[in-house]
């Protein structure tokens, strides 16, 4: 895990492919790496690197709705 790059974890869907994560509120999209397996809590979706989830968050976010679509 790197913070610094575009990457998250995800339940169900295979390392190495591409997704698209939008947060729903603001319409702000990132394409990330899966790497990782996670979220651990129930009804998550993914868990973003830091520097992911800061370009769909808006200052102070801790948590966002996001849409996921895997892309390649």
């Amino acid at each position: 895990y790197d913070s610094g790059k575009l990457t998250c974890a995800a339940k169900d869907i295979e390392f190495g492919k591409k997704i698209r994560v939008e947060n729903i509120e603001t319409g702000r999209y990132v394409y990330v790496t899966v790497n990782d397996r996670g979220p651990k809590q129930d009804g998550w979706l993914v868990t973003l690197s830091g520097r992911a989830f800061d370009k769909i968050s808006k200052n102070g976010e801790k948590f966002v709705d996001v849409e996921i679509e895997i892309v390649e």
